[in-house]
């Protein structure tokens, strides 16, 4: 009977009885060496365009081998068998090296890299890390692209270089500050928790400065004029302790003075008076 050879490593699986005297060479050649070399052997070559490695039944060939060595060149595809292997591959051309099967997904290597190629006889997949583990990743270049990743020297060196030490714009938060519970910054507005607004008055001669509540309502402030008066003034903004120019100082309600506080010159002289 013919031999006949495994689908994966393409072994010579002798037919009993075939070979006499003969079947231990063609077991140390054709069976022993091939498993060695698709479990360690590596192959080597330069990469410039497509490559399809070559495959024999019970001899030494590319496609069965661990580690596929792509030493130079400007990167390209490699086609393997499609049956289910894995490959070590390192990327030591200019460009990027594809596996592929001729069909389904491909892996693709970028220059200087070394990963695992897994195929399932159709696809290839590139192993991929998504858990560290709490390990930390070192050794990284500044980055160049968008997506790159950033070191923390990178980082704390460009905060504020771009904007030439200013904060970086806001879009949608004009008129409105920065603020801080304690733990985490956000952006407050007129009325925010435990937080203080100062806006113009109408007569825009004047500021306030405006009090809220934890619950966002207004409170009473202060108004200050150009004229160097200062008014204690309510929820509404009417005032109810004004001071005058004079340094008199007097009480208002809604319906008007209540009652008038005089200076210490003014009290004394008019009491000499009397």
């Amino acid at each position: 009977m013919a031999s006949t050879f495994s689908l994966r490593f393409r072994l010579n699986f002798q037919a009993p009885g075939d070979n006499l005297n003969t079947w231990g060479a063609i077991l140390n050649t054709g069976v022993f060496q091939l498993m060695e070399d698709a479990i360690a052997k590596r192959v080597a070559f330069a990469l410039s365009g497509p490559k399809t490695l070559t495959s024999v039944n019970g001899a030494g060939d590319e496609a069965r081998c661990a580690f596929l060595d792509i030493t130079g060149g400007t990167g390209g595809s490699i086609t393997a068998p499609s049956v289910e292997k894995l490959y070590v591959v390192r990327n030591g051309a200019s460009g990027d090296v594809v596996m592929t099967t001729g069909a389904g997904t491909t892996a693709t290597f970028k220059p200087g890299e070394i990963g695992w190629a897994v195929g399932d006889g159709v696809n290839f997949r590139k192993t991929l890390s998504t858990d560290y583990g709490g390990a930390r990743i070192s050794g990284l270049s500044d980055p160049s692209a968008a997506q790159d990743a950033a070191t923390k020297a990178y980082v704390d060196a460009s905060s504020f270089a771009a904007a030439a030490g200013n904060l970086p714009g806001q879009l949608s938060q004009a008129g409105k500050f920065l603020t801080t519970n304690g733990a985490n910054a956000s952006w407050g507005s007129a009325w925010s928790p435990a937080n203080m607004h100062v806006s113009p008055n109408a007569d825009a001669v004047s500021g306030t400065l405006q009090m809220a509540t934890s619950g966002d309502v207004g409170l009473g402030g202060l108004r200050g004029g150009t004229d160097g008066s200062v008014n204690l003034i309510n929820s509404a903004g009417g005032n109810r302790l004004a001071t005058g120019v004079d340094g008199s100082v007097t009480a208002r309600s809604d319906a008007g003075v209540s009652n008038l506080l005089a200076t210490q010159a003014f009290a004394i002289a008019s009491a000499v008076a009397l």
